[in-house]
């Protein structure tokens, strides 16, 4: 599903339906992320498409799990980091 819409994201120039989707990606990537890379994936490329409509919230949500990390492994920590 957050594939089909990333795409279509890509796609259009209207600003209301992207900052539709951008919220809409963005509640179901921290809901139903498989892992942590796929989610700082996804939400990488809503900065990159869209990073004017996503919430300040969201951008220090990514940092904090980025500069904390999230697994009990230092080394898959390490390795979202980069």
């Amino acid at each position: 599903v957050v594939d089909r819409m990333s795409s279509f994201l890509s796609s259009t120039k209207d600003d209301f339906v992207k900052r539709d989707l951008v919220g809409k990606i963005t509640s179901l990537a921290e809901r139903f992320a498989p892992s942590n890379s796929w989610y700082i994936k996804t939400m990488n490329f809503l900065f990159e498409k869209a990073g004017d409509c996503v919430e300040e919230e969201v951008a220090h949500n990514l940092m904090r799990l980025v500069a904390e990390g999230a697994s009990e492994s230092e080394e898959q920590d390490n390795e979202l980091r980069v």
